[in-house]
């Protein structure tokens, strides 16, 4: 019983948590707020997705820094279809097509 609780009680923290991150641009009034904390806010997801990117770019599966690996090589058509088409979709499908086709032939 125990254990039940703790699960329950760490599912609602983690939701109260999610809500709130994800409201909070929403429940504070931007005209108001310093233009500084503004950029923050519009910045803050890219940040994020770099964080989270960037480290799987450049380690590769075995721990070497900067080695070739598939998501690496995959990385090059994404860039190159985002900087000219400036579409998500395209550049998603290109990273797909491009780790699929890495990985079929290495």
């Amino acid at each position: 019983m125990p254990e039940e609780n703790y699960l329950i009680a760490a599912v609602l923290l983690m939701a109260a948590i999610t809500y709130l991150t994800r409201a909070t641009p929403f429940l504070l009034k931007m005209e108001k707020t310093p233009r500084l904390f503004n950029d923050v806010i519009e910045y803050l997801p890219v940040a994020i997705i770099a964080s989270i990117t960037v480290p799987a770019l450049l380690v590769g599966k075995d721990g070497a820094l900067l080695g070739l690996h598939a998501d690496l090589l995959a990385a090059v058509p994404v860039v190159i279809v985002a900087y000219w088409t400036r579409s998500l979709i395209y550049s998603v499908c290109a990273g797909v097509a491009g780790h699929v086709a890495i990985t079929l032939l290495a």
